[in-house]
């Protein structure tokens, strides 16, 4: 192998994603090794660090997004439709998933049901179809051509009850019968409620949201992608800030 006693590698610790990313920034326009000033102690605070971030590559319309794909954000999600995980897991580029398999974590659904059938109450019984399921609440909604229509109070009950009878014929098939949990699942609603974990950088981020949080995204995927941009923010607050004040649901072109 060669032997060469400059050439270097570095990992960065105990930097905040502000900070790597102010490294990267000015690794760009430094000609000495940015590793050194690591070292010195000579990385900007976090808040320091993201006001130059701001200054430097976003602000008056530089679009220097670069240096914003260095670091990391991971946030677990709970209890989103399945139609909100299928669309979220269509940003494949800087964006990670681990997602729950309902192939492998039947007992939820089984126990579930249990639940439901021994509860004693209107109230305990829904509450145990929707720890499982999603349904939008009662209320006016529209299509995508804007035509409007009205979610009722029957309609939502006829749907839990729908529910419940698939969740039934599930439990009795994987349960007693000895079905696998795929084999039965696609009788399932298919807004079942699903938990996964995503990683990403501050840029896959901010694309994220230019397309989900923007006025005509699905309401569930809004709803789901302001929710992670909440749980991330403080990660990067004076970046994200920016974000807030020039981007959000504005549906621009991505970063």
């Amino acid at each position: 192998m060669l032997d060469d006693q400059m050439m270097a590698a570095n990992l960065f610790t105990g930097l905040t994603l502000q900070q790597t990313m102010w490294c990267a920034m000015h690794q760009d326009y430094s000609s000495h090794y940015v590793w050194d000033d690591v070292v010195a102690g000579k990385v900007p605070s976090d808040e320091k660090a993201g006001e130059i971030v701001e200054k430097a590559l976003l602000k008056g319309g530089k679009g220097h997004f670069g240096p914003l794909e260095h670091g990391g954000i991971t946030i677990s999600c709970g209890y989103m439709p399945h139609s909100v995980m299928q669309q979220l897991r269509t940003h494949r580029i800087g964006i990670s998933f681990d997602t729950q398999s309902f192939r492998f974590t039947s007992q939820g659904l089984i126990d579930a049901y249990e639940d439901f059938a021994e509860a004693t109450s209107d109230r305990d019984k829904q509450s145990a179809l929707e720890r499982v399921f999603y349904f939008r609440p009662v209320g006016d909604y529209q299509d995508r051509e804007l035509n409007k229509y009205h979610y009722s109070e029957s309609d939502r009950h006829d749907d839990l009850t729908v529910a419940a009878d698939l969740l039934g014929r599930y439990h009795h098939r994987v349960k007693h019968r000895g079905f696998a949990p795929e084999h039965c699942r696609g009788m399932l609603p298919f807004e079942l409620r699903q938990h996964f974990v995503v990683s990403f950088n501050a840029r896959s981020l901010m694309h994220l949201a230019d397309l989900r949080m923007k006025p005509d995204a699905q309401l569930e995927a809004q709803k789901a992608v302001h929710l992670i941009w909440s749980a991330a923010h403080p990660a990067a607050p004076q970046v994200f800030s920016w974000y807030d004040d020039k981007r959000k649901h504005k549906a621009l072109l991505s970063p």
